[in-house]
């Protein structure tokens, strides 16, 4: 027993932050994408990150400049996201189906 009329659609959008943000349009964007971007890595998180990336054959130094680097990134628009031009792309992916109800025939 599973799903019938299976559908699934991608949906792709780049937002895009190009300072000054003059209008209120270009700061909601921004305010959107900062709502997004990753925020402080805790050490126990930083720990989990190296477990996965060694799981998969990284190098624990590849996955500390990995995690440096993410670090630097998320203080870095923090502090002045505002003034860089960023560049964030976005896909989402929307499946959806139906359950057969209990009395119809299998497919």
């Amino acid at each position: 027993m599973g799903l019938e009329n299976i559908q699934a659609r991608i949906t792709d959008s780049v937002r895009c932050i190009l300072p000054p943000l003059e209008s209120h349009s270009q700061r909601s964007v921004y305010e959107a994408v900062l709502t997004e971007m990753p925020r402080e890595i805790s050490e126990a998180t930083a720990e989990a990150i190296r477990a996965r990336f060694e799981a998969i054959g990284l190098t624990r130094a590849e996955a500390d400049r990995q995690i440096h680097n993410e670090r630097r990134q998320a203080e870095e628009f923090a502090r002045r996201g505002d003034q860089l031009h960023t560049v964030m792309p976005q896909m989402m992916l929307f499946c959806s189906g139906a359950v057969p109800a209990a009395d119809s025939p299998p497919a």
